[in-house]
């Protein structure tokens, strides 16, 4: 979703200094990726962003960060499985260790104690395996009511959500479930959608940028923090009031 895809940069591990790389964005479909953008603009002001202000507003923190973290610990097995299809059977092995620790002491992961024992947090998907593979350079394609993404992600997408451990909840939990997990992506991005949006720029730019640069970096494995530009990196201190 293009509110939920605001980069946010992890830490840079100590001693690692990321590679220059060049970002070539591919966008022959400009005319409609714009209008497809538009739409989900009005979509998002009108819908998902006033839902994701109120959950933020009358949700504590603390069931807010609890929330986050279980459902980021969900997907670390398919993130394992990810890691195996690219050859990295160490990374997944972790992955999995940090999912286990996660569910157990921390409490069906509300908690995360395997960040605190060192255990490095990996979000793979079928976008970045693809791209692994050989499926590199793919076009831009904003997708409806999902927003920035490309041909090759919005593959990785439709084949991801057809393992989704949603698929393991019953209905019509599962609905209630997933919902919550939309709304808990979209008040994430609610502080870096400011930067974003905030000044006079073609906002449309500047999404699909960040999206293709964001994705350059979790595809090889980099951190963007020290090359993405001031107004795209995260910030702890912003005000959440707004």
């Amino acid at each position: 979703m293009a509110w939920a895809q605001i980069p946010v940069a992890p830490p840079t591990p100590e001693g690692y200094e990321a590679p220059v790389r060049e970002v070539v964005v591919n966008d022959p479909w400009e005319g409609y990726n714009r209008g497809m953008h538009k739409f989900n603009r009005a979509v998002d002001e009108n819908f998902a962003k006033p839902i994701a202000k109120g959950y933020r507003n009358i949700t504590p923190k603390p069931i807010r960060t609890g929330i986050s973290n279980f459902f980021t610990n969900l997907f670390q097995p398919l993130s394992a499985v990810h890691l195996l299809l690219q050859g990295r059977p160490g990374a997944a092995g972790a992955a999995l260790g940090r999912f286990a620790l996660n569910a157990t002491l921390g409490i069906g992961g509300l908690f995360d104690p395997a960040t605190d024992a060192g255990i490095p947090l990996r979000r793979e998907d079928l976008g970045q395996t693809l791209a692994v593979w050989g499926w590199d350079n793919s076009r831009y394609f904003e997708l409806p009511f999902l927003g920035a993404s490309t041909l090759r992600d919005a593959f990785g997408f439709a084949g991801d959500f057809q393992v989704s451990p949603f698929d393991y909840v019953e209905t019509p939990e599962r609905y209630y479930v997933f919902g919550l997990y939309l709304v808990d992506l979209r008040a994430g991005a609610l502080a870096g959608e400011k930067l974003v949006r905030g000044g006079d720029g073609d906002d449309y730019l500047l999404i699909r940028d960040a999206y293709l640069q964001n994705r350059d970096f979790q595809i090889h494995d980099r951190t963007a923090r020290d090359e993405l530009p001031d107004y795209l990196q995260d910030d702890d201190s912003l005000d959440e009031s707004e």
